[in-house]
């Protein structure tokens, strides 16, 4: 086999590649680039070859501009450099790669030879992993462990800015009896509903999660007692109002726990927790506030 006749099936071979390839000189200027290069992109061989390695390039902030000139020094002075960027087709939509680029010399001439994936699918999968942490998978607001970080992170800023934090422990009164008469997919569809309306109802400052079975925690930072009442009182006239399908009406009982110390989270759940205690015990669709004694 000669060499033209080699060179021809080198360049086949990589058409075929799933990976990107591109050949670009050291003022990136492409030489090369194989099929999947120009057809994932949206771009005809052609129109690719006469661009810039930049013009791939996705708008990027000061941060990425950084990091970018890094990975450049760093691939200059070691002679390979890997890394991750988002890449912007014809159309303007975007491909998140992963690019291992090597310097080789031909004929004399320091070229760069880079290999692009695709890692769309992997973002995809480390979101839904991320989710699947700290969300909860029937109402899709936070768990208890990410309200426990998230609570960590309020009570920092409480320490710094010398504020108050208030807890309120939601409990839905009588759920059992739903669940026991009704099934548990009407049980679940109402703790959804009740989710829906607490959430659209509540700051976006505040942090708010199921605390497990029918009980909800909610943080409300830099609010004291009296607001922190006002807007429980809220929040359970928002939930007793309402007409749900099938079963009508629906009540909770709110336990209320406000400090400006430096308190653990089990401390301040134990309290509101007592506070709550308190209000099932007075006839439930209440608030009560826990009290220092």
């Amino acid at each position: 086999m000669n060499d033209l006749n080699k060179l021809q099936m080198q360049s086949i071979i990589l058409d075929y590649m799933s990976d990107s390839i591109f050949v670009h000189d050291l003022n990136g200027k492409f030489i090369y680039v194989n099929k999947e290069a120009y057809e994932s992109r949206g771009y005809s061989e052609e129109e690719l070859l006469s661009m810039h390695v930049k013009d791939l390039d996705a708008p990027m902030d000061e941060e990425s501009i950084l990091k970018m000139k890094k990975n450049i020094s760093k691939m200059k002075e070691e002679g390979f450099v890997t890394f991750e960027i988002n890449h912007k087709r014809k159309d303007c939509s975007i491909i998140p790669v992963e690019i291992r680029s090597q310097i080789f010399i031909l004929n004399d001439e320091k070229l760069v030879i880079s290999v692009a994936r695709d890692i769309g699918e992997r973002y995809k999968m480390q979101e839904q992993l991320k989710t699947m942490a700290t969300t909860d998978s029937l109402t899709g607001i936070y768990n208890r462990h990410m309200f426990e970080i998230l609570f960590d992170k309020e009570q920092h800023k409480q320490n710094r800015d010398n504020t108050f934090l208030s807890l309120l422990l939601i409990d839905i009164d009588f759920f059992k009896n739903v669940n026991d008469n009704f099934g548990h997919d009407i049980g679940d569809k109402i703790l959804k509903e009740i989710t829906d309306i607490l959430a659209q109802s509540i700051r976006v400052s505040d942090t708010f999660a199921r605390w497990g079975g029918e009980e909800f925690i909610l943080l409300l930072p830099n609010t004291k007692e009296l607001n922190a009442l006002t807007i429980a009182n809220k929040l359970k006239l928002l939930i007793s109002s309402y007409s749900f399908e099938i079963v009508n009406k629906i009540t909770i009982s709110i336990g209320l726990y406000s400090s400006g110390e430096n308190i653990c989270l089990e401390s301040f759940v134990k309290k509101a927790d007592i506070a709550l205690y308190n209000a099932k015990k007075l006839g439930r669709n209440r608030v009560e506030v826990f009290k220092e004694v």
